[in-house]
């Protein structure tokens, strides 16, 4: 894998670019805004906040606004020097507040949400044939909800963990979509106006945050509660409960072999002494495999095992879904192939300079345990 260097990204001033309608803004309305953020986040709609001086009530009165309820708005970052800065949201605002301070300025709130939210306004109610292909399930109704276009891509073996058949009776297509992540440990999102349901994002790059150089802030909670050391799912028959078809299981040890995680982490936590906990599960659904079950509740299990959060130099390539590294944090490091995964990324412009917030989890996407 390639890694990101950030240390020419140092010496720049950090910029950012707003469209409106596919409009750029001029310079004066660029000026005017205040603080600008984006929170972006995996398997939920990504969402965007500015604060505008607007002492005159210019941009709350006119219909003609820039910054307009229902306006599409697409906001990039970077920095002075780059070919082009990095698109992080295209969305609609969705709502418009006004505040005035002790000084008498007043200021114009502005919030809004990428495309994904179509997908949270409306319960759905369609019945899919037991033989239908998920892909096709999950790009018919994402177009129904105006999420277009799409890219669709569900690896074969996953195919099998989704429950069939797949109806949807009085739940929005968010709730469907997330239902579906779960059962199979793919993500999803919106990029560029395009909706995504796929393994990974489009990128071989793991991305190095180091103290001392880009990483600000980092803090941790390494945490043994709740960690079991084996994992049962047990397949019944639904008319018949008592009869068990088959058993699967997953034992802490060989799983951790098979995920990335950083060497002394691992090492960390293999000197713990785990109690002979078991986590039990029947399963009554003929259609999924027992061992995807297990090996699905070890690895959601084992993400909670690590809980890290922090912050760096404005990084607009830092989105959820890719890998990071960390550099000088000891048994926290990684290297480029065993690598944290990005859970949410929350980038800020205002007076202070760009700074990107993060919240990141073990990577436990490891190979099949088969």
């Amino acid at each position: 894998m390639l890694s990101l260097s950030s240390t020419p990204l140092l010496l720049n001033k950090p910029i950012f670019s707003i469209k409106s309608a596919d409009r750029l803004l001029s310079p004066a309305e660029t000026r005017s805004v205040l603080d600008l953020s984006i929170t972006q986040v995996l398997n939920a709609p990504c969402s965007f906040h500015l604060q505008i001086n607007d002492p005159d009530f210019r941009y709350f009165e006119s219909t003609d606004s820039p910054f307009a309820l229902g306006k599409k708005l697409e906001i990039a970052f970077g920095y002075v020097g780059m070919a082009n800065l990095t698109t992080l949201i295209v969305g609609e605002v969705t709502a418009i507040g006004v505040d005035l301070d002790e000084e008498g300025g007043l200021r114009l709130k502005i919030d809004g949400f990428d495309k994904l939210h179509y997908a949270s306004q409306q319960e759905q109610w369609m019945d899919f044939k037991e033989s239908e292909n998920p892909a096709t399930i999950i790009q018919t109704l994402a177009e129904k909800v105006g999420l277009k276009p799409t890219r669709i891509e569900i690896p074969p073996a996953h195919n099998q963990k989704i429950q069939q058949p797949l109806p949807l009776k009085g739940m929005t297509a968010l709730a469907f979509f997330q239902r579906l992540q779960q059962q199979t440990g793919l993500i999803f999102w919106v990029e560029n106006d395009q909706f995504y349901f796929k393994q990974h994002r489009d990128s071989a790059t793991t991305l190095e945050l180091e103290r001392g150089k880009k990483l600000i802030s980092f803090s941790s909670r390494l945490s043994l509660s709740g960690q079991v050391k084996k994992v049962e799912v047990y397949k019944v028959r639904s008319a018949q409960p008592s009869a068990v078809d088959a058993v699967a299981h997953v034992d802490l040890d060989t799983f951790l072999k098979k995920v990335k995680l950083p060497n002394q982490l691992r090492a960390a936590i293999a000197s713990k002494r785990f109690a002979d906990t078991l986590h039990r599960e029947l399963l009554q659904d003929e259609a999924q495999d027992p061992t995807h079950i297990a090996q699905a509740i070890m690895a959601a299990n084992l993400q909670k095992l690590l809980e890290v959060s922090g912050s760096c130099i404005g990084e607009p390539q830092l989105k959820p879904g890719i890998r990071v590294a960390i550099k000088g944090m000891k048994q926290f490091d990684t290297d480029i192939d065993s690598a944290y995964k990005v859970m949410q990324a929350t980038h800020t412009f205002n007076s202070s300079g760009y700074i990107t917030n993060f919240t990141l989890q073990l990577d436990t996407s490891g190979q099949p345990l088969n």
